[in-house]
């Protein structure tokens, strides 16, 4: 009797603890930052349209905000380009640098497809790489996938250092394209 008290007194308190933290995560879909067929991308939609036209003009000029931007193309409903060297600041959300990947002190580079869909913008990023860490002697640089989803790619991985990595580069996204238009999408 008593070995039986003591069990079910560390089964229940084994369930408490097990729900004390929970992570709620789907497991292809963190934030903004989106999985489908293998690649990550950053996809959000914004209210109220913004020139796109103007905003290219934008684009193209030499401004600091502006100079991660190069334009592939450009019409009225769209704008293709690429983003480069984009240094990430990690240190504004109060998350310490050791609980984040090591990667995200790289200059993170990805391609961007700006869109006008019913009356809002439609940005996405794809293609997101950084180069190599100093002492990796490979040749390739590394791309977001195999940093952080799972040996197949079909599920983000849930470790927590993975997660936070990912919302940080969620939100620099949001950060640079909300300076790139000047708050005129949504922020």
């Amino acid at each position: 009797m008593k070995r039986l008290i003591i069990f079910v007194f560390v089964l229940v308190t084994a369930q408490l603890f097990a729900q004390i933290n929970p992570v709620y995560i789907s497991p292809v879909k963190v934030g903004n930052m989106n999985l489908q067929a293998g690649k990550v991308f950053y996809q959000n939609t914004f209210g109220g349209a913004t020139n796109l036209p103007n905003l290219a003009v934008k684009f193209k000029s030499k401004e600091q905000v502006y100079s991660v931007f190069n334009l592939n193309s450009a019409t009225s409903t769209e704008i293709k380009g690429t983003i480069t060297n984009f240094q990430l600041n990690i240190d504004q959300y109060g998350v310490k640098r050791k609980k984040l990947a090591a990667f995200l002190v790289l200059p993170l580079n990805a391609t961007f497809n700006i869109e006008t869909v019913a009356g809002r913008n439609k940005i996405t990023v794809s293609n997101i790489w950084f180069k190599n860490l100093p002492g990796d002697k490979s040749l390739g640089n590394r791309n977001i996938e195999a940093m952080v989803t799972s040996g197949s790619g079909t599920v983000f991985l849930k470790k927590k250092k993975n997660l936070k990595s990912i919302t940080v580069i969620e939100k620099n996204l949001d950060e640079l394209f909300s300076a790139a238009t000047g708050g005129g999408m949504g922020f």
